[in-house]
């Protein structure tokens, strides 16, 4: 749900600034660029692999840790 929200912010950023470069006129702030848009996909999933991969790591070092505790308290 997070990442559909980032993913779908990100892309109503690139639409809100060529409305609003249109609506003023003038360039005031970037504009759309599929590129931007890409690179944010691109950004969302490396981020999630790595979130991914350190909850594992963390999950599995606290099965571990939990089961070293209840092997000194035998």
């Amino acid at each position: 749900m997070i990442f559909i929200s980032l993913y779908l912010f990100g892309v109503a950023i690139e639409y809100s600034q060529e409305y609003s470069n249109k609506f003023f006129h003038k360039r005031i702030h970037g504009r759309y660029d599929i590129v931007d848009i890409q690179a944010n996909l691109k950004g969302l999933v490396l981020f999630s692999i790595f979130w991914i991969i350190l909850v594992i790591i963390m999950f599995v070092y606290g099965k571990f840790k939990f089961a070293k505790v209840d092997e000194t308290r035998d």
